[in-house]
């Protein structure tokens, strides 16, 4: 009975394996063991008279292919890979840091960096602000979404890499 069953079911299993594997080539000769084996193991403890037999078949194999990589935790380092610690790529530092930095150099105003820290880092919802400032949310929002993308532009260019820059090559804030 195995044989004929892994015969009829191997299409199925070859795309679990596959399906397991992608992303993991060095373990898909242990997946592919695995699924066999769990499809097996499955089979033999299984009480065939149940309905949905297939389905939980193929799930044993699945999850016993799945547990090859979930289990492995031994990923090799990459040889080029240098040892020692060393700084994070700039940016880097906390959102508020940015912010900080952007309105130091008069990128975006004070408000508006407050306005962003509030609203996408803390809890202050944009309506309570623009009901508190006597403004229409939208309004609040625009501004928002303007400081924002000067400060995107202005940290993809490398302006505010460093608390000592201010903006690059030569360029006025207000063109920013």
């Amino acid at each position: 009975m195995g044989v004929g069953a892994i015969g009829v079911a191997l299409p199925a299993l070859t795309h679990l394996a596959a399906k397991i594997s992608r992303g993991h080539p060095r373990h898909a000769d242990d997946v592919d063991s695995e699924v066999l084996a769990g499809f097996l193991h499955a089979l033999r403890t299984a009480d065939l008279d149940t309905p949905r037999l297939w389905l939980r078949l193929c799930w044993a194999a699945w999850r016993a292919g799945i547990s090859v990589i979930t289990t492995d935790d031994s990923q090799e380092l990459p040889l080029d890979l240098t040892t020692g610690s060393r700084s994070p790529k700039m940016p880097y530092g906390h959102p508020d840091l940015l912010l900080g930095r952007a309105a130091a150099t008069g990128l975006i105003t004070a408000d508006a960096a407050e306005l962003i820290s509030a609203t996408r880092f803390g809890d202050a919802l944009i309506e309570h602000l623009a009901a508190t400032q006597g403004l229409a949310p939208s309004a609040l929002r625009m501004r928002r979404r303007r400081a924002e993308r000067i400060g995107a532009a202005a940290i993809a260019r490398g302006d505010l890499s460093s608390p000592t820059r201010s903006c690059g090559e030569g360029e006025h804030p207000a063109a920013a």
